[in-house]
C-alpha cells in the first residue's frame, strides 16, 4: 500500500496526495520472421529487454522508466488515461528489385510494416496478480500514435536505389491518443504488465525487425522520499 498520510504524535495528520502527469514507457523487440508473445513493463534498468529472435541486451533509460518489475512501486500509485506508442525499425527496408530498392534505414519503419502490425497484433493491459481479464484489449491499431516525428514527403525519389516511407499510427499529436472513458486505477504495489502478441504466428510480410516502445500516459502519485 502507498504511504498516503501520517500521524504525527501531537495528534496532526500529514497528508501526502500530490500527482504529477509522469508517462511510463517500456520497450519490447522481435525479429521480423519470429512470432510474437512479449510483456512490456516487466523489467527495470539493467534487466533484459523482453526480445522473440533477436540477441537479448540489458535496458538504459531510453527503454524503461520502470523502478519495479511488472508492478507499480510499494509507495507508488497511478491512474492510466491512455496507452500510445513509437515503432523504430532495428533493421533496413527493401524492395525486391534489381537493384534493391532502398525504402526505409533503419531506425525508420515503414508505413506497410506499420500496417502489418494494426492487422495481426492484438494489445492487452493487465492489472492484478493471477488475472487472466485484461482492463483493455484491442487490435494493435486501436492505439493512437502521440509520440515521435511528423513527416511529409513529395512522393519523389531522393536519390538512385532510394525511396522513402515512414509509418505512423496517424496525425502525430497529444490529442491523438485515444483517450479512455475512465481512467484505470493501479494500486501501490499493484501488479501490471501490458502484453502485445500477434494473432496468427509471425507477422505475415513483415520485413523489417521492430523495437516497440509502449507508452502509459497518465498521472502518478508522487513517492516518498
Amino acid at each position: 500500500m502507498a504511504v498516503e498520510r501520517i500521524r504525527l504524535p501531537n495528534g496532526d495528520v500529514v497528508v501526502f496526495d500530490e500527482w504529477l502527469h509522469w508517462p511510463i514507457y517500456s520497450t519490447i523487440e522481435w525479429a521480423a520472421a519470429q512470432g510474437l508473445n512479449l510483456r512490456a513493463f516487466s523489467y527495470v534498468r539493467g534487466s533484459r529487454v523482453p526480445a522473440q529472435g533477436i540477441a537479448a541486451r540489458n535496458a538504459t533509460s531510453t527503454d524503461t522508466n520502470q523502478v519495479a518489475k511488472s508492478r507499480m512501486n510499494w509507495d507508488e500509485s497511478y491512474r492510466l488515461f491512455s496507452i500510445t506508442y513509437e515503432p523504430f525499425g532495428l533493421t533496413n527496408a527493401t524492395l525486391s528489385n534489381s537493384p534493391s530498392l532502398l525504402v526505409a534505414q533503419a531506425p525508420q519503419f515503414t508505413a506497410a510494416n506499420l500496417r502489418r502490425l494494426q492487422r495481426d497484433l492484438m494489445v492487452e493491459f493487465y492489472v492484478g496478480a493471477d488475472i487472466d481479464k485484461p482492463q483493455v484489449r484491442a487490435p494493435f491499431s486501436y492505439y493512437h500514435q502521440g509520440i515521435g516525428p511528423v513527416v511529409y514527403g513529395n512522393g519523389d525519389s531522393p536519390g538512385a536505389g532510394i525511396a522513402f516511407s515512414h509509418g505512423t499510427g496517424g496525425y502525430v499529436r497529444w490529442a491523438s491518443q485515444r483517450r479512455f472513458n475512465f481512467p484505470v486505477k493501479i494500486g501501490g504495489d499493484r501488479v501490471m504488465y501490458l502484453k502485445t502478441h500477434s494473432a496468427f504466428g509471425a507477422v505475415a510480410g513483415l520485413t523489417q525487425s521492430v523495437r516497440l516502445r509502449w507508452y502509459l500516459d497518465g498521472v502518478r502519485r508522487r513517492p516518498l522520499g
